[in-house]
């Protein structure tokens, strides 16, 4: 007797067609695949999820036309989602413990989704925020993408005439930056489509992350509804969204590529304020449904069935093995996946994966060597949630989505369960331990690194020392500012690829009370000593934002360059130090990056 599993595989292969996902398709009979992420976009912030208040036709049209998967979780921040989805993996695995600060970097040893597909024939391509590394190897060049246009930071300040990359190299766009890299993203499809090969177009928006900017019409229609400015602007982007997205739904129809292509819809976290929600608890970084649960929805026309909802419980780390099996693509047997596939679901949405977990693990490393940290582990009927030094709670999610009543005095043995397995895993994924990736350099794909001000580490006796700007966080773009005294310094954690020698370029700001300000960049083996000569008083300019809120705007300088000498780096890992020499005037420098030009090329085997 044939086993459920058995029984519901035979079933999609016979709804898929036969040739649809041997090992070795050939490629005529692979899909295209449309992935499209929003950034920071709630499980509420859809009409199809009863918020009357914001206008997706073409998303709520989408999820109507495809299968949806009700409870489809992802991390409660940015980069371990992007990590998960292109890997099959949780993120610690990859090396992303965080957002910023070297936390966000996704290690370049890993296999992506888009490696696998290119190896099948597909062209891949990447339009929009990365977030997952800002060095070779583990840009998006580096990880698989034959093209990348976007940023490859945790966020961008300027969503009109933006600064973007085309691969590794910098243009000047005109426009909304959502209107832009949908602009590229469908001259890749076209592309894709003369070179009649199948294509992996990866379109992870950055809205509606801040800053608050969008098209001053749609902010005004939503302010006219009641919403608060905050709300009011996370709407416009995201209606403005989804007109892109029809434009891009648009194309597959105009190419003749509708049935042909696989469409892929949800968000990396939840909603970046507390609004609508569809009542769950919590919003991004959260530990409860709120911050996990995201929007999702699969469209592949004439194949996958139309307007199905599915409750089962899924996540981002299964996307990847999903699509290998509709692919036909072999994964590697040594990569350790945390996700499954789910065509068996998409067949019959009854079917159940056998004693499966789905967890959220944490997106910071302890302040202390085992101090508490937050996580959630959920299966079909519970959900145990730790948020940040509270106690553990449980929730029954199919009579309680709100998670309003903890259970866990009267359900002891359900938490102690869900709590072991949760702790067991966390070991398992964390075994490589929780220690920032190091910026690489001595790539010859890449011979000049820009080691930003937002990517250091500041060290002061004194805690207000040294500093940096925007509400004192690492943000890709701060400077270092508040510059007081000469015990107060500033490091990047540098892995080198091979010894060489490297000229280095300063970005700064300097008073002219600051004239004469030495400044030191040191290695493990030379150092550099350097005074500053020119005064440069930067000239201040505030991005625009639809916000009032002060504290919500962002600003950015212009900075002068110069040239500080050259230092011999040796290979492996080490700390580049930029410190202020005595006599030093207190406040007169600020930083915003250092370059390093290799000037060697007895580089090899790269």
């Amino acid at each position: 007797m044939k086993t459920i599993r058995d029984f519901c595989l035979i079933t999609l292969l016979t709804l898929l067609g036969q040739t649809a996902f041997p090992d070795a398709a050939p490629e005529k009979t692979r899909p295209n695949i449309l992935m499209i992420v929003s950034d920071d976009q709630g499980y509420g912030d859809l009409g199809a999820h009863g918020n009357a208040l914001i206008d997706t036709p073409v998303l709520d049209k989408l999820f109507s036309e495809g299968i949806e998967l009700e409870r489809f979780y992802v991390s409660p921040v940015c980069a371990p989602t992007r990590a998960s989805v292109l890997t099959g993996r949780y993120h610690h695995r990859t090396g992303v413990n965080g957002v910023f600060q070297g936390e966000e970097i996704m290690r370049g040893e890993e296999t992506t989704l888009a490696e696998l597909l290119k190896t099948a024939g597909y062209t891949t391509g990447c339009f929009g925020k990365w977030h997952n590394g800002n060095h070779w190897p583990e840009t998006p060049n580096a990880q698989g993408f034959d093209t990348f246009v976007g940023f490859t930071a945790g966020v961008i300040y300027n969503y009109f005439d933006s600064d973007l990359l085309l691969n590794n190299k910098p243009i000047k766009t005109e426009g909304y930056i959502s209107d832009v890299l949908t602009d590229h993203a469908i001259d890749f499809m076209k592309s894709s489509r003369e070179q009649k090969k199948p294509f992996f177009c990866y379109v992870p928006y950055n809205v509606p992350h801040t800053p608050i900017q969008a098209d001053p019409a749609l902010f005004e229609k939503y302010q006219q509804r009641g919403l608060n400015d905050f709300d009011a602007g996370v709407y416009a982007m995201v209606e403005n969204m989804d007109q892109n997205i029809d434009r891009l739904l648009n194309t597959l129809t105009e190419l003749g590529l509708e049935s042909d292509t696989l469409v892929i819809f949800f968000s990396d976290n939840g909603p970046n304020s507390r609004r609508f929600n569809a009542d769950l608890r919590g919003k991004k970084s959260s530990m409860f449904e709120g911050g996990v649960r995201s929007p999702f929805v699969i469209r592949w026309p004439g194949t996958l069935k139309s307007g199905e909802r599915i409750s089962t419980p899924t996540a981002h780390v299964d996307l990847l093995p999903t699509l290998a099996r509709i692919t036909g693509i072999s994964i590697p047997l040594d990569i350790e996946l945390d996700g499954v596939d789910l065509t068996p679901l998409f067949a019959d949405k009854e079917f159940l994966f056998a004693d499966r977990l789905i967890y959220s693990f944490p997106f910071t490393r302890p302040v202390e060597a085992g101090a508490p940290l937050p996580g959630s582990v959920r299966n079909q009927k519970w959900a145990a949630v730790k948020q940040w030094e509270n106690p553990w709670t449980l929730y029954n999610l199919e009579t309680d989505h709100s998670q309003e009543e903890d259970l866990a005095e009267s359900h002891p043995e359900v938490l102690h369960q869900l709590r072991t397995r949760y702790e067991r895993k966390f070991s398992e994924v964390t075994r490589r331990g929780l220690e920032v990736e190091p910026i690489k350099i001595g790539y010859p794909q890449e011979p000049v690194s820009v080691l930003k001000a937002g990517n250091a580490f500041l060290e002061t006796e004194d805690e207000e020392g040294i500093s940096f700007t925007y509400q004192k966080f690492p943000l890709p773009g701060n400077w270092i500012t508040a510059w007081k005294d000469s015990e107060s310094y500033a490091f990047w954690k540098i892995q080198n690829k091979h010894a060489g020698r490297y000229r280095l370029r300063l970005h700064y700001a300097l008073t002219h009370e600051g004239i004469g300000t030495r400044i030191q960049v040191s290695g493990p083996e030379t150092t550099v000593e350097f005074k500053l000569t020119q005064a440069h008083i930067a000239e201040e300019t505030l991005i625009p934002h639809l916000l009032e809120n002060e504290k919500m705007k962002y600003r950015e300088q212009n900075w002068a360059k110069v040239e500080l000498g050259e230092i011999t780096l040796p290979a492996g890992e080490f700390n580049l130090t930029l410190k202020v020499l005595d006599p030093y005037v207190p406040n007169t420098l600020e930083v915003k990056a250092l370059e390093l030009h290799r000037t060697d090329d007895d580089r090899s085997n790269p």
